[in-house]
């Protein structure tokens, strides 16, 4: 008999310890459940402000890009036109006095581009939007445009920046930067929290611009957000 009670006693402590694992075990993985999820927000975020700053980089770059393409174009136009110049000018020639004023559409870009490239957003704007109003049918008029709204879009204004995205793509769907712009806009839309109409907007931009580096760049973020949602990620 002692025995058995021995054994009872046993077996209730063995139900007890059983229970209590039972009931601690589903609260221990949920903490460690809730502590992995954190974490993965955590380097999903530090991610996104990494990307954040590729991105300035990037718009630097390609800044510079351009700069240095516009140069090399102006310096070949003048050897050209150097070359073949005659060696003594024309009877005829007049002398025309140019306006001190009258600044041309490459000055005011080159200028936006330095300011640009030197951080000063704010005044960059200023000189591109001065392009945009004094030349609005200009080559370069999308070109302007589009740093605009990256000007806001670096300063984190998204709201201004997706107006201007927006308006490259509705008003000059042809232009060299529209698929950019077009990137642009469902990014600004994501940043702003509408992730159903910027995965609609990314997905139509892989329509109309399918060959385009914004098009792959599309891709990429389209896949990512697919990704979170299904891990439950904002």
């Amino acid at each position: 008999m002692v025995v058995k009670k021995k054994n009872m006693i046993v077996s209730g402590w063995l139900v007890v310890g059983l229970i209590s694992t039972g009931c601690g075990g589903p609260k221990m993985q949920g903490a460690e459940l809730s502590e992995e999820k954190k974490a993965i927000i955590e380097l999903k975020q530090a991610i996104s402000e990494l990307n954040t700053r590729m991105e300035d980089l990037n718009n630097r770059f390609s800044l510079l890009q351009e700069k240095v393409t516009s140069n090399a174009e102006q310096i070949q136009e003048l050897s050209d036109t150097y070359t073949r110049a005659p060696l003594t000018p024309p009877e005829d020639l007049k002398v025309v006095k140019l306006e001190e004023d009258t600044v041309s559409p490459e000055q005011f870009y080159s200028q936006a581009q330095d300011l640009f490239l030197s951080g000063r957003y704010r005044d960059a704007r200023v000189v591109f939007s001065e392009l945009v109003n004094t030349y609005p049918s200009h080559e370069l008029t999308d070109n302007a445009l589009y740093w605009m709204g990256e000007t806001y879009y670096t300063e984190e204004d998204y709201r201004a920046a997706l107006k201007i995205f927006k308006s490259i793509v509705e008003n000059y769907p042809r232009a060299n930067k529209a698929p950019a712009a077009m990137l642009k806009w469902g990014y600004s839309l994501i940043e702003l929290g509408s992730l159903d109409e910027a995965v609609e907007v990314l997905n139509r931009l892989l329509k109309k611009y399918p060959h385009s580096k914004a098009a792959h760049k599309a891709r990429d973020k389209l896949e990512n957000i697919k990704t979170n949602r299904k891990d439950g990620i904002p």
